[in-house]
């Protein structure tokens, strides 16, 4: 109870905070985070976000900021919902708005399925999958590396486990949750993956698991290599100022939250963009 009232009493003291303050940057695709300052839309029910379902007709209001945050929170989209909000990016941003887009490295995934030696891979990977593979275990499903690039390929949930953006989802697991990639055999999947093109591995791998009659969303719906993704933000009139990390962690440092700048960082591709008007 004294946890809960403290919860609420931060909430509430950055409502207040923010009231006063000019609020200039803004996160895309969000999740709960209690920052001062910002402006933070998702779809979730949370005090701090403005509430947008996004869809292929979403309208973002038409304030300027001059930060905007969107971590791995693209991959959620489909191309008509994506390429749609591009366009709403560049009605909110100025001449000298600073972008910030975090990507899975798919090919470091596609490049690990096929490496022998997958301990780094499995040791950097924990902490964004271990909260899911005691789930597998029911299933039957191996956790290695196989399923877990799988996973990043293509995961679901079914209709016992719902959603894992909601605070304290792990709280409502049952017996029949399950939250991973696609239930096939490793000699499916390896078929699976001996096609290069990574939109069509996905595809292949939606297939299988719409075949689970207790199927209820796909989580990674969008796949990306790094080139295609450099080439859709040109076409869409933004400028690549840099994809180094380095770089990128000392321009936005005293911008944006350092955890979130690092968050998942040996397996994310990162895009500095601006607008070009």
């Amino acid at each position: 109870m004294f946890l809960l009232a403290n919860f609420n009493l931060k909430v509430r003291f950055i409502q207040f905070l923010n009231i006063f303050l000019k609020k200039r940057k803004l996160s895309l695709g969000s999740g709960i985070r209690n920052w001062v300052g910002w402006v933070m839309y998702d779809k979730l029910n949370y005090p701090l976000i403005k509430k947008i379902n996004f869809t292929p007709t979403t309208k973002l209001p038409k304030n300027k900021f001059d930060i905007i945050f969107i971590s791995h929170f693209f991959e959620h989209l489909d191309d008509k919902t994506f390429l749609n909000l591009l366009k709403e990016i560049k009605k909110i941003s100025h001449i000298e708005t600073k972008i910030l887009i975090k990507i899975p490295n798919y090919e470091f995934f596609y490049k690990s399925f096929f490496n022998k030696n997958n301990f780094r891979f499995m040791k950097i990977t924990n902490s964004n999958f271990l909260t899911y593979t005691h789930l597998w275990k029911r299933y039957k499903i191996e956790d290695n590396v196989y399923n877990r690039v799988s996973m990043m390929f293509c995961d679901y949930s079914n209709k016992y486990f719902k959603s894992q953006y909601q605070k304290d989802f792990e709280k409502k697991f049952n017996n029949l949750s399950y939250h991973g990639p696609a239930r096939i055999s490793e000699k499916k999947l390896k078929n699976i993956f001996k096609e290069k093109n990574f939109k069509q591995i996905q595809n292949n791998l939606k297939k299988e698991i719409l075949k689970d009659k207790n199927f209820l969303r796909f989580n990674h719906i969008n796949i990306w290599n790094f080139k295609n993704f450099i080439n859709i933000l040109k076409k869409n009139s933004f400028n690549i100022i840099t994809t180094n990390k380095k770089k990128i962690n000392n321009e936005f440092k005293y911008h944006i939250p350092s955890d979130e700048i690092h968050f998942l960082k040996s397996w994310s591709n990162y895009f500095y963009i601006k607008v070009n008007f």
